[in-house]
């Protein structure tokens, strides 16, 4: 797909760090999660009240449609369907809590004990956002040319400050169109028409991230300024695929906006003083009687 505006076009990078998720776990570098939950406020999270790394149901559908869409050959093989037994009285599937369910489970959960497991209508779903990605103007065509996916990155991050960062992160897609991030959305917009999704991006600094992983291609891997999409899967029906492509500008001072985060994670870790953005006095400057009663 041709870049959009001022932007550079992609080439094929050299990427030198192809790890297991236990050793990339394992890697003490900072990732884009962690910063983002040190933004969020320095000093819960120093505290540790934002390192819950629990997998989800969301998740692990994530992780599914991921593989579905960049690695299909890998699929079988990566993805188990628990599709609970079905109580012969009722023609229904057993409930969660019953010891029919528990047992059922327990045993596909220990012969799939390598593999991410999701339920049967998740992978329904799967198929049905496949299938729609198939046919969308757009988004098969961010794909075609060479691909990278599902790629570990890592490398060393200067600041305006002069201090050196060693981060990483894994990119869902680096490609002949550019650098690509995946995202699910139980909504693309509301009821009103409005595209929700625009807000969620704002909400869940997926801008900030999108950065994070351009600066590592561009300082650490010496890939040009190359284009940035979101592609988009909306979970609830319609079920359908959008593609986000933000400007030059934004990109550029998104990473502006990655640079500062840094900047004030290596002073805290300089300095050892992790202060809550509520230590200081929240002034009220606006008032809507309309949101307010």
């Amino acid at each position: 797909m041709k870049p959009i505006d001022n932007y550079d076009e992609a080439c094929e990078l050299t990427f030198n760090w192809n790890c297991t998720e236990r050793a990339y776990r394992a890697d003490d570098a900072l990732n884009f999660h962690k910063l983002a939950q040190f933004h969020r406020d320095p000093k819960a999270f120093r505290e540790g009240f934002f390192t819950d790394d629990s997998e989800t149901d969301a998740m692990r559908f994530g992780t599914a449609l991921h593989c579905k869409l960049l690695t299909p050959s890998e699929y079988a093989s990566s993805i188990a369907i628990f599709n609970p037994p079905v109580n012969p009285k009722t023609d229904e599937p057993y409930g969660a809590t019953t010891k029919t369910y528990v047992e059922a489970r327990n045993t596909f959960l220990a012969a799939n004990s390598t593999k991410t497991i999701i339920s049967m209508s998740d992978a329904i779903l799967i198929e049905k956002l496949t299938n729609e990605f198939r046919l969308h103007p757009i988004a098969p065509k961010l794909f075609q040319g060479f691909t990278v996916s599902e790629q570990t990155v890592r490398g060393e991050l200067k600041t305006t400050l002069g201090n050196l960062v060693q981060v990483k992160g894994r990119i869902d897609a680096y490609t002949a169109s550019g650098l690509i991030d995946i995202k699910t959305t139980a909504t693309l917009d509301d009821a009103s028409g409005r595209d929700r999704f625009r807000y969620t991006i704002y909400d869940y600094k997926y801008l900030v991230q999108l950065a994070f992983y351009h600066r590592i291609l561009t300082d650490c891997y010496g890939a040009p300024f190359v284009p940035c999409w979101l592609v988009v899967f909306e979970k609830n029906p319609p079920n359908r695929v959008a593609v986000y492509a933000p400007t030059r500008e934004v990109i550029e001072r998104a990473r502006q906006t990655v640079d500062s985060w840094l900047c004030a994670w290596t002073e805290a870790d300089e300095t050892k003083e992790y202060r809550s953005k509520f230590d200081s006095l929240q002034v009220i400057d606006g008032y809507d009687p309309m949101r307010d009663f």
